[in-house]
């Protein structure tokens, strides 16, 4: 066998090294292809999911973060709601430009203990001392003095509801409805004093101011004796109990006084009244 000499050799090895480095080439350029397409497929489905993410925002509004001044407002906002958890609605009487009696929504905050509620009496008595003095008429000056009683007891009877346990709902309940019978029966009472003198000489007393003054005084007795009993459950300090049953008995002489000048009116026939029932 005859051996290869090296001009052979050469027209093999040339051949084959450069064929070896082809291939070499042609894989590491698919590989670098593979990479860069890899790449490219990965920035394609990050630019989607971006864009799909503008979209989204675009059809929605983003709450911008609250400023400093506005979460201040929204603290005020929540102290203001729990202090309003302490108080309650109180009607008070109040007299409009045209002379008439009107009702003015005020919030009155109940109290804490005897003393505060003792403050409170003396001060709602001075607010209506200086209100008597306001009026020029001395009969309006009259009418108001006397049903002061009740309205005072209105307001120490709402102002004690957190002090009298379980009955307090229900003793702000009934004392509002005494802040309505004290409007109607005040409107009446100044109905009556404002009767001219000749319509009393013929006709008598006021009959319709007098059935309504009647009325309120005997739905009045039933709220006071169910006051009453409510005074005797109620789960409270003696000084307490005691304020509830000065107000009661004050408005207890109010409602025999309304009923004593209601009875007066119904007396009073006048001239006519007297020749019809004579004849």
């Amino acid at each position: 066998m005859h051996s290869l000499n090296s001009l052979q050799v050469k027209k093999i090895f040339i051949p084959t090294l450069i064929f070896v480095f082809s291939v070499s080439i042609a894989l590491a350029a698919n590989t670098q292809g593979n990479g860069e397409s890899n790449r490219g497929d990965e920035q394609g489905q990050q630019q989607d999911a971006d864009n799909n993410e503008e979209a989204g925002n675009q059809g929605q509004v983003v709450a911008p973060a609250p400023t400093g001044v506005e979460l201040v407002q929204e603290q005020q906002q929540v102290q203001a709601q729990q202090q309003n958890q302490n108080q309650v609605q109180v009607q008070q009487q109040v007299q409009n430009p045209e002379g008439t009696i009107g009702m003015q929504v005020q919030q009155q905050t109940r109290a804490r203990n005897t003393e505060q509620l003792q403050t409170m009496i003396q001060e709602k008595n001075q607010e209506m001392n200086q209100e008597l003095k306001s009026f020029d008429n001395e009969d309006k000056q009259k009418i108001y003095q006397n049903q002061n009683k009740v309205r005072a007891a209105v307001h120490t009877l709402l102002s004690a509801e957190d002090l009298i346990g379980g009955i307090g709902p229900k003793v702000s309940e009934i004392a509002q409805q005494f802040n309505n019978s004290v409007e109607k029966t005040i409107k009446a009472e100044e109905k009556i004093q404002n009767r001219n003198s000749i319509t009393r000489f013929f006709f008598g007393g006021d009959k319709d101011a007098a059935g309504e003054i009647k009325q309120e005084a005997n739905q009045n007795q039933e709220r006071i004796q169910e006051l009453k009993q409510l005074r005797d459950n109620c789960d409270c300090q003696q000084e307490v109990e005691e304020v509830i049953s000065q107000q009661i008995q004050n408005i207890e002489q109010e409602q025999n006084r309304l009923q004593q000048l209601a009875q007066e009116q119904i007396n009073k026939k006048g001239l006519f009244g007297w020749l019809f029932g004579w004849l």
